[in-house]
């Protein structure tokens, strides 16, 4: 506002210095005028021509969004970043997102009403949630990932939280998603915090889901049950997984489980002709691996079951809560009997009140 006065302030003067001359030639009386009032006015015309520019400027950059700078003073007005380039809320900064851009939020943000899925047709990007909460609240799925996609989420400053009301993070087949930070906060629904059929790779942050029945459910379910769709993978080498991981197909899609590292704290269910490689990470659940069929290389890792109801039982599509680290089922599945090879780990199976606790 400062400026605009500024310039209507000079403007106003510049005409009256123009009628001055006018006024003066026309009484053919130019020698009066001095020669300070004619600088004067030159150098009025001048700043007229600056601020006229400058405005042209400043329309062209508010039409491309808002550049910052590195002063949190100049970011006071902004929700996210796009690169260097600003924007008022999260929406319209992903709605900007170009090509491998990063998406910074820089304020809280949750959408007022359900977005019906949050995606860009860009083909890869990240989000840095720096500390803040992205809330999709919608009933159905929340960030969205495209086939032949690869989304990557970071938080810089490491309290930052993603949540939805249902699944927060769909994947179809031949979507990546990478993880290197960040909460992903537990739906208020029983189903998977992560849900779909392309590629997930956990190296950071902690995903948490809801309970069922008083147990953790699926904090993670991916896998194929089309013949068409690209193999899914899960790749873990840090975080915390607080709830379940499902990994389904069947008799012809093979999935690939490669854990080297982290936590998962809840039972896990592995089905399919998957192709499951643990070479470390802590295990704790009532079971911490059911494997009904598939490859299944165990080279490390410390599997700890946390409750025992008796003996085995099979019970449905799975079984009842033994007390085993880890169970391998031949019950005529139709990708065939689990064939396992184990050369090293800890096992440790449940400690009942009087019991002894079985390691190896």
């Amino acid at each position: 506002h400062l400026k605009h006065h500024l310039f209507l302030l000079i403007l106003g003067n510049s005409l009256s210095f123009f009628s001055l001359i006018l006024e003066v030639i026309l009484d053919d009386e130019i020698e009066k005028i001095r020669k300070e009032e004619m600088i004067i006015a030159i150098l009025i015309c001048i700043c007229v021509i600056g601020f006229s520019s400058d405005d042209e400027n400043s329309a062209k950059k508010a039409a491309e969004g808002k550049e910052t700078s590195t002063d949190p003073a100049d970011m006071e007005d902004y929700g996210a970043l796009v690169d260097n380039v600003g924007y008022p809320t999260f929406k319209e900064a992903v709605a900007a997102c170009g090509n491998k851009q990063t998406i910074r939020l820089l304020k809280d943000y949750k959408y007022a009403t359900s977005p019906s899925y949050v995606y860009t047709q860009k083909a890869n990007y990240t989000i840095d949630l720096n500390g803040h909460t992205l809330d999709f609240n919608d009933s159905g799925y929340g960030l969205y990932l495209l086939k032949g996609q690869t989304v990557t989420l970071n938080d810089s400053v490491g309290t930052g939280c993603l949540k939805n009301r249902q699944c927060i993070i769909y994947m179809l087949d031949g979507s990546n998603l990478v993880i290197n930070g960040g909460h992903i906060c537990g739906t208020d629904k029983d189903q998977a915090a992560i849900y779909g059929y392309g590629s997930l790779t956990i190296n950071g942050g902690v995903i948490d889901t809801a309970k069922k029945n008083g147990y953790d459910y699926y904090a993670v379910m991916i896998g194929n049950y089309s013949n068409n769709n690209t193999p899914a993978k899960f790749i873990m080498t840090g975080g915390v997984v607080n709830g379940s991981l499902y990994v389904s197909g069947n008799d012809r899609d093979t999935n690939i489980i490669n854990i080297s590292g982290g936590e998962i704290n809840a039972s896990s269910y592995i089905a399919g002709e998957n192709i499951t490689t643990i070479s470390g990470g802590t295990f704790t659940g009532c079971t911490c691996f059911y494997f009904k069929a598939g490859t299944i290389n165990i080279s490390g890792g410390t599997f700890t079951s946390t409750r025992g109801d008796g003996d085995w039982l099979h019970k449905d599509s799975a079984c009842t809560n033994t007390g085993d680290a880890v169970i391998f089922e031949a019950c005529n599945y139709p990708a065939g009997k689990p064939k396992m090879t184990i050369t090293g780990g800890t096992f440790k199976g449940y400690k009942e009140e009087g019991g002894t606790e079985s390691t190896s």
